[in-house]
């Protein structure tokens, strides 16, 4: 099938966007789920009804920069937590506390009493899976190789859930099937049974699947450097005016007057801030208000965002 350039306009944007909400039945959180649309109605466009998808291949062999940090930080503390005192004090205190809780991620983890705080308040579930796979596989060694595993499985489970819906709903808006080769189980079976030297090499992931796609792909393509499907901000710059006047987000949240104006010239210098609530607002029109995405959508590109 040859390839072809899609030329996208910022008005093709802005009224993909409340069909991609409507079809996801959830604020978007992600600027590219409009963009994500209008490539799968590309493709049907062009009588494709299947594609393959490389989802799971960044959880299942470390592909993601958050990996090689966890691995080097874990691998740093252990190292300093070894060396003769006064001067490992600092790392011992450090490393007994990333052993309950292994991941650079997770805010007061150096704190108990604010760690378990948070975990009871708004991520038990989240935190307690986390730390039952580390039990699972306590016998892994050394622990920086543990804790990237540990984050892989709890990827696995969260993470990708999310993706994985996000592109299923997104594709069948177009008639798409959108399959996961690398989520066969054989593959997973593979790829948490590899030596994590094989999934990372010199803090590089996906380094035995990127060895193998050296076969059939040139070095220049396989080795690029890794980036999402970013989409720039200046798509939606000014659609938080959406929020003024008839709009319903600042009655649910129960926004004053001089709190919604704060919130707008929050959303002028935060233009992810923008985008979420954004999508709440067309959400809440769109489930709420019982409006068409057509409707929204013109309402969208009416806005004056000079």
């Amino acid at each position: 099938i040859p390839l072809r350039r899609i030329q996208v306009e910022r008005d093709d944007l802005l009224r993909a966007w409340p069909d991609a909400v409507w079809h996801l039945e959830t604020p978007s959180t992600h600027a590219s789920d409009c963009a994500l649309l209008l490539v799968v109605r590309a493709c049907h466009e062009d009588g494709i009804k299947v594609l393959l998808t490389g989802e799971g291949a960044d959880e299942l062999f470390a592909g993601y920069d958050w990996y090689a940090r966890t691995h080097a930080q874990w691998r740093k503390v252990r190292r300093l937590s070894r060396l003769p005192w006064p001067f490992s004090r600092l790392y011992q205190r450090r490393w007994k506390h990333w052993k309950a809780l292994p991941h650079p991620g997770v805010h007061f983890r150096e704190k108990p009493e604010m760690q378990r705080r948070l975990m009871a308040a708004v991520g038990a579930e989240t935190e307690s899976r986390r730390l039952r796979y580390q039990e699972r596989v306590a016998s892994v060694v050394p622990p920086e190789d543990r804790a990237v595993l540990v984050l892989q499985m709890d990827n696995l489970t969260k993470y990708l859930a999310w993706i994985l819906r996000r592109h299923d709903r997104l594709a069948m808006a177009a008639s798409i099937e959108a399959r996961v080769p690398f989520l066969e189980n054989d593959i997973i079976d593979l790829a948490l049974h590899l030596p994590v030297h094989l999934r990372l090499h010199r803090g590089r992931g996906k380094w035995a699947l990127k060895r193998l796609a050296e076969t059939r792909l040139p070095r220049s393509i396989v080795h690029a450097p890794k980036k999402g499907f970013p989409v720039t901000a200046g798509h939606w710059r000014g659609t938080h005016r959406l929020l003024l006047d008839d709009a319903l987000v600042p009655d649910l949240l129960h926004w004053t007057r001089n709190a919604t104006q704060h919130v707008l010239d929050a959303c002028d210098r935060d233009p992810m801030l923008s985008y979420q609530l954004v999508s709440l607002e067309i959400w809440s029109r769109l489930f709420l208000r019982g409006q068409q995405p057509a409707d929204v959508a013109e309402e969208l590109v009416a806005l004056d965002v000079s």
